[in-house]
């Protein structure tokens, strides 16, 4: 059986470093899942082999920017608020989010 090419947006091919997976636009890996025969993120993947469920409003984040780099031990749990603000520029102190 060939295998099918994958692309992405911009029409160039999307395997991801290392043979597998693809590369989505946004620079996230997805991954073939077995057990729900569907694509999913890597980091979702394994956030949840290692911590359980991702909780409603939450988002898992790269702690060095680094969106390949899906090390349990650089992943972190947050909510969606305050990873949008975290990546906008934002910081919070206070209790409050000021601009930096």
């Amino acid at each position: 059986m060939r295998r099918r090419k994958l692309f992405n947006r911009r029409g160039k091919t999307a395997i991801a470093p290392g043979g597998y997976g693809v590369i989505t636009p946004r620079g996230h890996r997805r991954i073939y899942d077995a057990e729900t025969h569907r694509l999913v993120m890597e980091h979702d993947y394994v956030w949840h082999a290692y911590h359980g469920n991702i909780p409603k409003g939450s988002i898992i984040h790269h702690r060095d920017g680094n969106k390949l780099n899906n090390n349990p031990s650089n992943l972190q749990l947050m909510k969606n608020d305050v990873h949008s603000y975290k990546h906008k520029s934002y910081r919070f102190a206070n209790g409050k989010f000021t601009k930096k």
